[in-house]
């Protein structure tokens, strides 16, 4: 019989291969470059940063377009090591997916979320996505100056840092996994444009 950890584990997975599997559909207009599902740790996010920076090279990205994409996989990473939700086990349960469209490139990484941060995460969210690129400058040196933010519920230093560099509004998605938890999924657009405008 399956244990509630399993029967999440499997709607986790799910949500994955969702993710990756789009890229294979007729009529998508990318191309997967890499996915991982799993935990992250220090020795193995140096290992996919290299490996990230390789495959964005091979498929012509400029430098500068794969130093920012690789920055906001770290900063991606990060997040989800401080502030994804671990299931029974300990585990992460996240994943990482770097696909290709043209001249752009789309990180997507998706983590267990507390439910009871889902609400806090969809109005920080939003009101981000609101932001022109002046204020969301202001913002962030705001942020940093101030020091205000913290380990939960702050001003999400990380979310305005991955805005800043990509210059694409954050999309995501929230699912409901059951009472306690839900699965965060977050896609960066990065491109020339996001460049041209620092």
């Amino acid at each position: 019989m399956a244990t509630v950890s399993d029967i999440r584990t499997k709607q986790v997975r799910a949500l994955c291969y969702e993710v990756v599997e789009r890229s294979f559909a007729p009529s998508s207009e990318r191309k997967l470059l890499f996915s991982h599902f799993g935990d992250f740790n220090a020795s193995k996010t140096e290992h996919l940063i290299k490996v990230v920076e390789s495959l964005a090279l091979e498929e012509g990205a400029k430098r500068r377009i794969m130093r920012r994409l690789c920055s906001v996989m770290i900063e991606s990473i990060q997040n989800i090591a401080m502030h994804g939700a671990r299931d029974q086990d300990g585990r992460l349960q996240s994943f990482l997916a770097i696909t290709k469209e043209e001249d752009a490139f789309h990180l997507t990484t998706g983590n267990l979320l507390l439910a009871e941060d889902v609400g806090l995460l969809e109005y920080k969210l939003d009101e981000l996505n609101k932001l022109e690129r002046p204020a969301l400058r202001k913002e962030y040196i705001e942020t940093l100056s101030n020091e205000n933010f913290s380990y939960k519920g702050g001003a999400g230093l990380g979310f305005l840092t991955i805005a800043k560099k990509s210059h694409n509004p954050l999309s995501y998605k929230l699912s409901q996994l059951d009472d306690t938890l839900a699965y965060f999924i977050l896609e960066v657009k990065i491109d020339d444009e996001s460049v041209a405008h620092g």
